[in-house]
């Protein structure tokens, strides 16, 4: 698993999603109840299980938006105006490094959750 991958799985779990891995008995099962080959069946449950990548940065903000901590993580990482209001400005360097705002939301998360 790269580290990418790794990041991924962290983030997905502490959103509560599930990360699909494929086991050697998912796939054996497949191959005999299909009658294809070990690596047919691999690459058949590899595209039914797709994990999800979170390149756009837009799924990690949607993500956070849904578990309900939009408003704390854009305080955290964006701007608030001096009158209290978010101006759900996420600041640039978040957005244009790849990986940034994922690993800022991991980070996040970690801290809400202890």
């Amino acid at each position: 698993m790269t580290d990418r991958e790794k990041l991924c799985k962290e983030f997905t779990e502490l959103t509560g999603g599930h990360w699909h891995v494929i086991t050697a008995v998912e796939v054996s099962a497949l191959r005999y109840k299909a009658g294809i080959s070990f690596g047919a069946a691999l690459e058949a449950l590899k595209d039914e299980c797709k994990n999800p990548t979170y390149e756009n940065p837009a799924d990690v903000l949607r993500k956070i938006i849904e578990i309900g901590l939009y408003d704390e993580f854009i305080v955290e990482h964006g701007a608030v105006s001096k009158y209290g209001k978010h101006l759900d400005s996420i600041l640039v360097d978040l957005i244009i490094e790849p990986d940034a705002l994922l690993k800022a939301a991991v980070v996040f998360l970690k801290e809400e959750r202890k």
